[in-house]
Parts: structure tokens; C-alpha cells; sequence
């Protein structure tokens, strides 16, 4: 009689609870990798998007450094990138660049007021946020001029040209991205993208 090694018949069922979690692994693995190159394509797009919207801002500030000059910019955003899905502008800056490069002054680099009022830094940038958007969506518009109530109050473009050797204007733009889910149990994702331009006023339109 042949020895036998006490085993009974194998069970089939725990061979296939283990094909069924390597099965979950791998599906979850693929839409966490399908939705990184959505959220990549996606901020990658509107990344282009906003450059180039901040390069067409800083020609129109250099073409009219009028007293509604940042208000005329502020109203092509709120019809432009302000009206994209998935895209919410955080915050736009109207800047003097400093002799250090042509970012934006670190003095500058501040949270945008909750609430549609002036901000920015005498003499150096106008900081405009989501409020001013908002508002001038609504057709809200601040009081014409340079006044103390007026969003551009800090730097008054009629300012802009005078003394200046050569004078430059720089504009700056933050903008959340957000990618919604596609998937039920993947939650949407976000990522903030910056663009700044620069460009020289044309002394003749002073």
C-alpha cells in the first residue's frame, strides 16, 4: 500500500481569492495611472492657455497705460479664462518688474483681498483676486481714475511712463486647475499653474 501524505482534495476557492485581489490591485493601479495622464494632458493644455492669455494682457497694459487699463484687463480675463471649465483664476497681478529679472517683486507676492477692494504695493504692482473677477463679471466696476477706492490705486497706470528710461509692465496670473473625476471612487484633482509676461510701454502712447 502506497504511503499517503494526509492531504485531502485541494480547494480550488483560495487560489481564486487570490486571481480576484491581484485582479482589484491591478484595475486600481490602471485608473490611478489613467487618471495621472488626464490630470498631466489637462494642466499641461490649460498651462499653454494661460501664457498665452497672459502674453495678450501684457501687450494690451503696455498698449494703454490709460486709468482703465487694468480694469480693461481684468475685464478680458473675467470673459476669457474665468469663464473656463474646470479653471478658476486665483489671483492676477499688474507689476513694475524690478532690476532682479522680470518675476514678480517679492514685495508682491501676497493673497489676493476676499473682497473686491485695492490692493497691491504704492508705486509697484496692483493685486486683483477672484473677488474683482467676480464683480466685474457682474458689472461691477470700480470708480474711474486713480482714486483711493479704485482697484488700481497702488500703481495708477497713468503713472507708468513717467520717469521711467525705459518702462516695462508685467502681468501675472495664478489659476487653479481642477480635473474632475471620471471615475466614481476616484476624487477630482488640482494643481495650480503660473504664468508672467513682459513687455515695454510705448513712451508714444503717453
Amino acid at each position: 500500500m502506497g504511503a499517503t501524505d494526509g492531504a485531502g482534495p485541494r480547494d480550488g476557492s483560495s487560489d481564486s481569492g487570490a486571481v480576484l485581489v491581484e485582479a482589484v490591485f491591478a484595475i486600481v493601479l490602471l485608473v490611478a495611472l489613467v487618471g495621472g495622464v488626464v490630470h498631466v494632458g489637462s494642466t499641461m493644455g490649460v498651462r499653454a492657455t494661460v501664457e498665452h492669455t497672459a502674453r495678450s494682457l501684457v501687450r494690451s497694459a503696455a498698449a494703454d497705460p490709460s486709468a482703465s487699463s487694468d480694469t480693461s484687463l481684468l475685464g478680458a480675463l473675467a470673459s476669457g479664462l474665468a469663464d473656463d471649465a474646470g479653471l478658476r483664476v486665483q489671483r492676477l497681478i499688474v507689476f513694475r518688474p524690478q532690476d532682479d529679472g522680470p518675476g514678480i517683486p517679492q514685495v508682491c507676492d501676497q493673497p489676493p483681498p476676499v473682497n473686491a477692494v485695492p490692493a497691491g504695493v504704492a508705486g509697484v504692482c496692483n493685486i486683483f483676486g477672484a473677488a474683482h473677477l467676480a464683480a466685474v463679471a457682474a458689472g461691477e466696476w470700480p470708480p474711474p481714475g486713480c482714486g483711493p477706492a479704485s482697484w488700481d490705486a497702488a500703481w495708477c497706470p497713468t503713472t507708468r511712463v513717467h520717469g521711467d528710461a525705459a518702462p516695462l509692465v508685467g502681468v501675472r496670473i495664478d489659476a487653479l486647475v481642477e480635473v474632475p473625476a471620471s471615475v466614481g471612487f476616484v476624487p477630482s484633482v488640482g494643481s495650480v499653474v503660473h504664468a508672467t509676461a513682459v513687455a515695454a510701454i510705448d513712451p508714444e502712447v503717453e
